[in-house]
């Protein structure tokens, strides 16, 4: 029985380093060996377990190494250019670090984070900081139509150091999509402004651990002081106005993305453009949905390979020990 459960284990552990190394492959994305320690969904995996599982997996063929980095494919330019990504995303936090404290002024801000590739610690030349940010409840539409004339006013609408493309409000911080795609997102997030609001966003949001059980908690982070330039422009009207004024940017930003995307059929539109009182998403692109299809693709490739590549090696072993 528990031979059994070791090989069950042991298999587990192969197709889930796989399944690891194919999702970060649809963004050619090659690991070094800490990742696939924190980023595989087995739980509580040892060095000694991963680093057996990854010699398996190159002596099968279906793993490469070069430098530090684990990939899949026979392509060995992605760890060079994933080297160049690491430091231009070093470079390019100084510019997220100082467009964080700008937002983190504006009226109705309650935290600032960075996703998209700056928090997986890479970036391309041409790639925007993705700012996800976390609002008052029911003043949403106002900090992001005034996040939006900024940006369009005074950054000559640059996307590449401010592309607003999610928010929440405090009272709404569960995602509502589960999947290795948000779980990413979620699980290495970088937090810029309100730690504590931060660490309560993934309490709220615990559910991404199912498949990154091994990521270590954010222990210590640098975190934007307090802003309170903002808080005293909230008090310049009452609270009424301010609920008219949300409600009338929601309906002005609905009607424009309606025009802009009159395109894409309802369902789409729902789910790429969310636009609720307490969530806008904008991923005009189906990015999430597109990198899903990809991965899927990959892990069924990726495990009939890994299938055949035991049979044939459990054939050999049978043969070469009655031989």
């Amino acid at each position: 029985m528990s031979d059994n459960h070791s090989i069950y284990n042991r298999e587990g552990l192969l197709k889930a380093i796989l399944a690891t190394l194919a999702y970060f492959d649809v963004f050619s994305h090659p690991l070094t060996f800490e990742e696939i320690l924190e980023f595989n969904r087995i739980p509580g995996c040892t060095r000694e377990a991963v680093e057996s599982a990854l010699v398996d997996l190159m002596a099968y063929g279906l793993v490469r190494k070069n430098k530090s980095f684990f990939f899949l494919g026979l392509d060995e330019t992605v760890v060079e250019q994933r080297i160049i990504a690491n430091k231009l995303a070093q470079k390019r936090m100084h510019a997220a670090w100082f467009y964080s404290s700008l937002i983190a002024r504006f009226p109705f801000i309650r935290a600032v984070m960075i996703s998209g590739s700056l928090s997986k610690g890479v970036m391309e030349a041409e790639d925007d900081i993705d700012f996800f940010i976390i609002a008052a409840p029911g003043r949403l539409w106002i900090a992001r139509v005034l996040l939006t004339f900024f940006k369009r006013v005074f950054l000559l609408n640059s996307h590449r150091n401010f592309c607003l493309n999610y928010f929440i409000d405090t009272d709404n911080l569960a995602i509502s999509d589960h999947n290795i795609f948000t779980a990413t997102e979620i699980g290495l997030i970088l937090p810029m402004y309100n730690k504590e609001l931060y660490l309560k966003f993934l309490a709220e949001n615990v559910w991404f651990r199912a498949h990154y059980p091994n990521l270590p908690d954010i222990t210590s982070v640098k975190d934007i002081p307090a802003r309170y330039a903002g808080r005293l422009v909230e008090r310049l009207l009452p609270q009424s106005l301010w609920d008219i004024i949300d409600d009338f940017c929601l309906r002005l930003t609905r009607r424009f993305l309606g025009r802009k995307y009159k395109y894409m059929d309802s369902e789409r539109f729902y789910r790429d453009l969310k636009t609720s009182k307490s969530v806008s998403r904008h991923h005009p692109e189906s990015q999430q949905y597109v990198v899903l299809k990809s991965f899927q693709k990959k892990v069924e490739l990726l495990e009939s390979k890994l299938n055949y590549a035991v049979s044939v090696n459990d054939l050999q072993k049978k043969y070469g020990e009655t031989a």
